[in-house]
This record gives C-alpha cells, structure tokens and sequence, in this order.
C-alpha cells in the first residue's frame, strides 16, 4: 500500500503525536508513505494534483521527528492508493483558504480512485460544530446556532442546566464558555465576543462535565477496539473547571464505556458512516456525544498506555482490510 498523509507542516509534528506514530505503523507494516502538508500541493494543467512529499520506504529507517529535504519528491496524488487527511485546519486560521483549497484538490484525487479518508466533502460538512445537528436527538445536548444575542439567551433561559456557548470552529477549548444566568451583562459581552468571529453554537449543559470528558476513537462507525480494550480516555478537568482539553490543564485517565455510552455511539456510528466520516473522535460527557472530532483527532497513543494495547497498529491494520474491501468491491 502507498499510503499519504496530509498534516498542516510535516516540520511542526509533535513527536508526541497520534499522527506521527500512524505514520510510522504504516511504515513498519511494510507500506509505501508520503508526508506532506497543505502548501505542499500544486495543481497542473490536466488538473492532476501533485505533492511535493517526503517519501519513505518500508525498508527504511523510521521516519524522523523532522523529515530531512532530501526525502522530499514531486509524487501525483493519484499514485497513491489512499490518503489519511490529518490536519487541523482549527489550529491553523490565518491559512484557512489555503486548508478549503487542499480539500478541493483531494477531491480531484478522490475522483481518480484514491480513498481519501475522512472524504473532504465529509470534512466541509462536518468540520464545523453545527454538523451535531445530524446526530440523533437524545444521543446529544440540545442545540441552537444563531448569532442573536437574544435567541441564545433565549434557548439558555429555555435549558434547564443552562448552556455552553462556543464557536463553531475551534480547537484546545478556545472560545468555550459557560453563560451565568444571574450575569446577564456578562453573558451579553460573551456572545458579542463571539459573534463577531460568526455563529455561535449553544449547547444545553451536560452536569457531568466537571467530572471530565471520554474521548472515543471511531473507525468506520464502530468503536475501535483490541480485544476487550477500548480506544477511550477519560480527561479530567482541573478542578472548578468544566472543559476537558488536555491544554487547559485536564489530565488522562483510563476511559471506560458504561452501556448508556454505548448505546449512543452505537446510535451515531450510522451516522457517520452516511457522511463517509471514516475515522472520528467523539467527546462523551455523561451518555452525550458533545463534540466530533472528525480531521487529526488524537488519543490513540494514550488509551494504548493505559490499556497495554497498540491501538496504532488496530488502526492501520483496519486501514489495509477496508483497502483491500474496496478494491474487491463491484464497480
């Protein structure tokens, strides 16, 4: 398999990362990779894309943190057999034309036979928040996307937990705020805030959320597992807070699924997998899916430490068999 991975700057990896121990399975699974990143790309004059990649053999030592230039060739999209799009294009907004302008082209390689996952017109659906709309009431909070002040005041006063605010594309828990209802004036300069970045989307507040979050690796609609073990991690806020993200000062714990949550991502594996939403990140709190993760979601790495299982190599080795179904699909 000659397999690419597209990543906002293959230069600014961490070495820490889900994506570069991806990366090197693959590799050590005896595959073909290319690394490149959203401006390494060019469009020719038959409309061929092309990157301009730092390639590396099965045969080869692992791939380095930092990929030397000497690796880096003009390789045509279409000559790959699939394309795992790891970017966070959130992370990145002073480029985000040139992220939209990358999904096009993956387009064009997708319509020469390259299986690019999560699929760019999956990406442009559900990159932003408002995709949570698609998933089964109930398997959610209730939800409103608006930039009236007044609506979101509205539908918070209407919630009886009240509501959280953010805006609908973020990263690291950026912009996430929790609206007092005895401080009106104060949720007032909130959501100014942030309607001038554009919607916002409120969310009914879930009670579990100081107890932390469980974020669940999904591939093809269905939990990933090894064995008995489940891809989750538990993250757990500092206390007096209700955001989860590890950069916020949340830390990991082991995640465990009780049958509530698994009845909800049983409920949204369909879901994702009528919008070719290939592999995901949900965020659990409580029995309710909160966010999707749905370009360069992590944690695989730490559920793995914490279950004693390599949930990289499940990973890829899912990869290679629905490939391969691909491949032997009719038509």
């Amino acid at each position: 398999m000659f397999i690419g991975f597209v990543v906002n700057d293959p230069l600014r990896i961490e070495a820490s990362s889900s994506t570069l121990a991806i990366v090197r399975r693959a590799q050590a699974r005896g595959h073909r990779v290319a690394l490149f990143g959203v401006e390494d790309l060019e469009l020719d004059d038959g409309q061929r894309p092309w990157a301009h990649a730092y390639l590396f053999e099965a045969e080869d030592d692992p791939v380095p943190d930092l990929p030397p230039p000497e690796r880096r060739t003009r390789v045509p999209l279409d000559a790959m057999d699939a394309i795992s799009i790891r970017t966070s294009p959130g992370r990145d907004p002073e480029r985000r034309l040139v992220h939209a302008t990358c999904l096009n082209w993956l387009s064009v390689a997708e319509r020469a036979g390259v299986w690019v996952f999560n699929a760019p017109a999956a990406l442009r659906a559900a990159g932003a928040k408002d995709f949570m709309a698609a998933l089964p009431p109930g398997t959610r909070p209730r939800m409103l996307v608006s930039r009236d002040a007044e609506a979101i005041l509205a539908f918070a006063a209407e919630c009886e937990t009240g509501a959280v605010v953010k805006p609908l594309v973020g990263t690291r828990g950026e912009g996430v705020y929790r609206l007092d209802p005895a401080d009106e004036a104060g949720a007032r300069r909130i959501l100014e805030e942030l309607s001038a970045g554009g919607f916002i989307l409120a969310q009914s507040y879930v009670t579990e959320a100081p107890a932390g979050d469980t974020r669940v690796i999904l591939v093809g609609g269905e939990v990933l597992r090894v064995g008995e073990a489940t891809a989750a991690v538990r993250r757990v806020p500092n206390p007096g807070e209700f955001r989860s993200n590890v950069h916020l000062g949340a830390h990991p714990e082991r995640g465990c699924l009780d049958e509530a949550q698994k009845r909800t991502l049983a409920a949204i594996g369909p879901v994702l997998r009528a919008h070719d939403l290939y592999l995901v990140g949900a965020d659990l709190v409580g029995n309710q899916v909160i966010e999707l993760n749905v370009f360069a979601t992590g944690g695989l790495t730490d559920a793995g430490t914490f279950e004693g299982c390599d949930f990289i190599d499940a990973l890829v080795a899912r990869i290679e068999s629905d490939l391969a179904a691909r491949r032997a699909a009719p038509g």
